[in-house]
């Protein structure tokens, strides 16, 4: 199990859901996008620092499996082409230079040159310790790409399959990326290393660093509607505000 974001990097110019998100109803109580069926690939993260590509991989499964029903999965080649481009210098046949990736350029790379050929059509920072903000970004776009500062704790953690809890104390080993497909009040659920986790929402507040939230057409139905009723013309709108 690899890890692989770079430190956040700040950019005035970055779009802030908090503002486009103002007028938008209160999320559920709790949603769930993801599907036990659908396949979960570890794509490379076990063996370079792929997270911030794999991550995007996820959210397209989310994407595409909510509104087909079969969610496409990316090739060992996309991620690892993409990753190339995020992280220069890194070679995929030695491993050389795999020095991990900023999320900032990873969402610039996915507008401007796609994940195996699917682009999002917009990306919004989301306040990192915000539970509303979060919950609003999955319900409504699919899923909440974060960056966390990982404890060893998780790590331990998630070999003996359990969920992600804050251990007082417990070292940051590293920085991660992932998306949350669910939530409730209480938990949050995330897809990393070819798995669905659960992690308590005191855990994603403790060690989020970054939230992402996007927006791609690959998740408007041919009815012209996200997967939960909300209409392509409302959001383009939305979008168009912010």
């Amino acid at each position: 199990m690899k890890l692989g974001r770079l430190p956040y990097k700040h950019d005035p110019r970055t779009l802030q859901f908090a503002t486009y998100a103002a007028g938008l109803p209160t999320p559920p109580a709790q949603w769930n996008w993801w599907r036990p069926a659908w396949p979960n690939p570890v794509y490379a993260n076990d063996r370079f620092g792929t997270c911030t590509v794999a991550a995007a991989g996820h959210v397209l499964e989310v994407w595409t499996g909510s509104t087909t029903g079969k969610p496409r999965i990316v090739t060992y080649t996309d991620i690892l082409t993409m990753y190339g481009r995020v992280c220069p210098g890194f070679n995929p046949a030695t491993g050389a230079n795999d020095n991990g990736a900023v999320v900032l350029d990873v969402m610039k790379d996915w507008a401007h040159t796609g994940l195996a050929g699917y682009k999002i059509g917009a990306y919004a920072a989301v306040p990192p310790t915000s539970t509303l903000h979060q919950k609003m970004a999955i319900n409504l776009l699919g899923a909440c790409y974060i960056g966390v500062n990982l404890p060893q704790s998780a790590m331990m953690q998630f070999v003996k399959r359990q969920p992600w809890v804050v251990v007082p104390g417990s070292p940051i080993i590293g920085r991660h990326a992932v998306p949350v497909v669910a939530y409730n009040d209480t938990w949050v659920w995330l897809l990393t290393w070819a798995r669905l986790q659960a992690a308590s929402w005191q855990w994603v507040l403790t060690y989020c660093e970054e939230a992402w939230a996007m927006f791609s057409q690959d998740f408007i139905n041919p009815r012209g509607k996200s997967p939960n009723g909300f209409g392509k013309q409302a959001l383009l709108a939305d979008l168009a505000a912010l």
